[in-house]
């Protein structure tokens, strides 16, 4: 007597499901995370100094540390804002950049929602 045995569509697509999660687990971990520094990169907080839209620079006055100035390219992630433009001294802002012998080379800034009336 030969059996044949065959997974029901609801165990298939849990199966699916779970292989999917599995695959993804690696790519979510290539996340940029809050309050850790890396081997690749630094994380830091602070207050915007100066913006120069001519050079494609940051200055921002650490909350714990000197001033850091960070290059920004085409490949910087902003959150919080759309355009370098839109950050204005004194704003908060958390960041991640990689130190380099040509300078600091911004990965991502996060400006933080501002609440109020």
């Amino acid at each position: 007597m030969k059996l044949h045995r065959s997974l029901s569509p609801i165990s298939s697509s849990l199966l699916f499901l779970l292989v999917t999660v599995f695959l993804a687990c690696p790519l979510m971990a290539a996340q940029y995370e809050e309050d850790v520094s890396a081997q690749n990169y630094q994380y830091a907080k602070g207050i915007v100094n100066s913006v120069s839209l001519d050079e494609q620079t940051v200055a921002i006055k650490q909350k714990k540390g000197p001033t850091i100035v960070l290059s920004i390219d085409k490949d910087t992630l902003f959150e919080g804002f759309y355009r370098l433009e839109e950050l204005k001294p004194r704003d908060t802002i958390k960041f991640w950049y990689q130190p380099g012998p040509k300078g600091n080379r911004a990965l991502k800034l996060l400006k933080p929602l501002e609440l109020g009336c």
